[in-house]
């Protein structure tokens, strides 16, 4: 007797990386059977295509993946192509792209710095960083950074990982951090 399993077991051992493995198929079929130029990051697909062909490129494509059986999310995920986009939380902007000094700029999507930076705040204003609230922060600045491609904000995310272990080791502990915090602070204000 077998089980037919309908969608990606997310939440599996190795589920993400079974995903990534049909993804990475998808994106040969993509480009290196229909020869439309395209990259992913997990189910994010982002295509960079001349704006007169985009629209008829973009069906092909739809046609293509429902030919395979995979169905596409639709609603806000389905957004006509643009110059400005977001894949994975991160903002490409390709406006200055074809200047004389080509430009390519990335950067967070808005809102993202604007949470870390409260969170940040509300550590400032109590003057210590206790284990429980150093946790629920870290992957934060982490994943900010690791997205504009920075190193110093690792510096930030070190010290909230100490502060986490410190927490294991010592029940009740609370570090006061409020000089690197402020740090971190600035470097993603």
């Amino acid at each position: 007797e077998f089980f037919e399993v309908c969608a990606m077991p997310f939440g599996a051992t190795a589920a993400v990386h079974g995903f990534n493995r049909v993804a990475v198929a998808i994106e040969a079929i993509i480009s290196g059977i229909l020869g439309i130029p395209c990259t992913h990051c997990f189910d994010d697909f982002a295509f960079i295509l001349p704006s007169l062909l985009a629209d008829e490129i973009i069906a092909v494509v739809k046609e293509g993946l429902d030919l395979l059986g995979w169905k596409v999310k639709g609603a806000e995920k389905d957004v006509p192509l643009s110059r400005v986009f977001v894949a994975l939380g991160v903002v490409f902007d390709l406006t200055k792209a074809l200047h004389a000094t080509p430009l390519l700029e990335v950067s967070n999507k808005p809102g993202r710095i604007e949470v870390l930076l409260e969170h940040l705040q509300d550590v400032l204003d109590k003057g210590s960083l206790s284990g429980v609230v150093a946790q629920r922060i870290r992957g934060k600045p982490r994943f900010a950074r690791a997205q504009v491609f920075g190193r110093v904000g690792a510096m930030a995310s070190n010290l909230l990982k100490e502060v986490a272990m410190l927490v294991q080791i010592h029940a009740g502990f609370e570090g006061v951090m409020i000089d690197p915090i402020g740090g971190a602070y600035e470097y993603f204000q």
